[in-house]
């Protein structure tokens, strides 16, 4: 069976293999409604798509298409520009609503009107080519070739040399935070030891007030003490004083008077002189200090023979001590007061 076709495509006559006439006729509206046929036994019509003998509507590829209101029973796939043709805006129009004007068999643009369709189709079939074979081709040669290169790259090359940068700062860091601490180690040892040297020096000062205070305490004591001994014994250290002095001017005047014999012969003389001198002198200071019955004769007198007889002896001794170390009175070194 052989087909004839108008200039929309439209298969308007069917001949046979050996035929030399038609067979068969139909014709068509110019929305592809059939107006009129015979003999026709093949499937293809408007169009030259195949239609459905039961509905009448006309497969164009990606969509069906419904001769009866000349639109396509789905939405255009491609999204069409409505500028300058604004009827591209209807995504279910055939051929911009001009089916005289062209044909769509491929449900998507019509075959001459819009060019914007075509080159979107075109796109979408460079896209499926690039999908079904570049983009395979692409995938093997990145994951047999380029992704183990990377990666081997990245693993031997790159991640020790991160992991050196990330261990170089992690001792920097580490560093700086021991630096850290360690001076304020040295600050808090420092505040420390300021703490203790002021408290140590509290201590001192406060330990030093006390010593000086029961220094003070101790001198004040014993300034008291030699002050009441002082009071209480003036009279016989005013008399001691006395007779030291006498005994010793009696002395040096005989020693003076006799060539140095007399002052050895006349120590005893001297040391009673010396002694009723400091007798007197020791009870007037009695007698000064209101000592009951101190001021009357006979305590002068009592006073001035105990001293003159204790003195007599004492003085001389003490006196002939010192002078018989001396080296002119070698000869006298055996005397002494009872002789």
């Amino acid at each position: 069976m052989l087909a004839f076709t108008d200039a929309h495509d439209d298969v308007v006559g069917e001949f046979s293999a050996g035929g030399s006439s038609l067979s068969g006729s139909s014709v068509y509206d110019p929305m592809g409604n059939v107006t009129a046929t015979a003999g026709m036994v093949g499937g293809l019509g408007y169009q030259s798509g195949w239609t459905d003998s039961f509905t009448g509507k006309v497969n164009m590829a990606t969509r069906w298409y419904n001769p009866a209101n000349g639109q396509f029973q789905n939405k255009d796939s491609v999204s069409l520009d409505p500028a300058p043709q604004s009827v591209s805006a209807n995504p279910f129009a055939y051929v911009d609503d001009n089916p005289l004007g062209g044909t769509d068999p491929s449900g998507q643009c019509s075959s001459f009107w819009d060019f914007g369709c075509h080159l979107a189709v075109a796109a979408a079939a460079v896209s499926h080519a690039y999908q079904k074979y570049v983009a395979p081709v692409i995938s093997h040669i990145y994951n047999t070739y380029i992704a183990p290169t990377v990666n081997y790259v990245y693993n031997h090359y790159i991640v020790p040399v991160r992991v050196g940068i990330q261990t170089a700062v992690q001792h920097v860091n580490d560093a700086w935070n021991q630096a850290k601490a360690y001076a304020a180690r040295v600050k808090q040892l420092a505040l420390e030891a300021a703490a203790r040297v002021k408290r140590l020096a509290a201590e001192a000062y406060h330990r030093s007030v006390v010593l000086l205070q029961h220094a003070a305490t101790v001198a004040a004591k014993t300034a008291a003490t030699v002050g009441t001994f002082i009071k209480a014994h003036a009279a016989t250290i005013a008399s001691i004083a006395v007779s030291t002095v006498v005994f010793a001017g009696c002395e040096a005047a005989l020693g003076a008077f006799t060539a140095g014999v007399g002052a050895v012969v006349g120590a005893v003389g001297c040391g009673a002189l010396a002694g009723a001198v400091g007798g007197l002198v020791e009870q007037g200071v009695n007698c000064a200090q209101g000592q009951k019955g101190g001021c009357s004769a006979s305590a002068f007198g009592k006073a001035c023979s105990a001293a003159s007889a204790a003195r007599s002896v004492v003085l001389p001794g003490a006196w002939v001590a010192v002078w018989s170390r001396r080296p002119w009175a070698r000869p006298f070194r055996n005397w002494s007061p009872a002789s």
